[in-house]
């Protein structure tokens, strides 16, 4: 698999939906993300890893690289096997929760761009609260 439309046709038909979707909701964030395939999965990058989708039989997760430093007011990210990475699952499209998902990208970007230098700490810290989302 070397592109992300051929995973997207590897999955079944429920689940392309869902990751044709996650795929928008992330481009919309910052025009400056790129994706490629690595490890099997499309990975989303803006200065460094910045999330990637897995497709299985339960749905389609979303798991943030660096779910671990996220504040999360929502309570969706669930830890996985490696504690740096935090994801959601999301069993159909409706439950993908625009409002909710969206400010955890964005708050998920500005940590890298922290960590690039790009971005200062406290806007960071505030990213959920000022950002008002555009829809795709």
């Amino acid at each position: 698999m070397h592109t992300i439309e051929e995973y997207i046709l590897a999955t079944n038909n429920k689940n392309a939906g869902i990751v044709g979707f996650l795929r928008q909701l992330i481009f919309s964030c910052s025009k400056n993300i790129t994706e490629k395939i690595a490890y099997n999965f499309p990975f989303y990058y803006h200065h460094g890893r910045l999330c990637y989708v897995y497709a299985h039989e339960k749905g389609v997760s979303l798991c943030f690289c660096n779910g671990n430093e996220i504040n999360d007011p929502f309570n969706l990210l669930d830890t996985t096997p490696n504690k740096q990475v935090k994801s959601i699952t999301f069993k159909d499209i409706k439950d993908v929760d625009y409002d909710k998902v969206i400010p955890l990208l964005r708050q998920s970007i500005l940590l890298n761009e922290q960590k690039a230098g790009l971005a200062e700490t406290a806007t960071v810290a505030h990213s959920i609260e000022n950002q008002a989302p555009v829809k795709p």
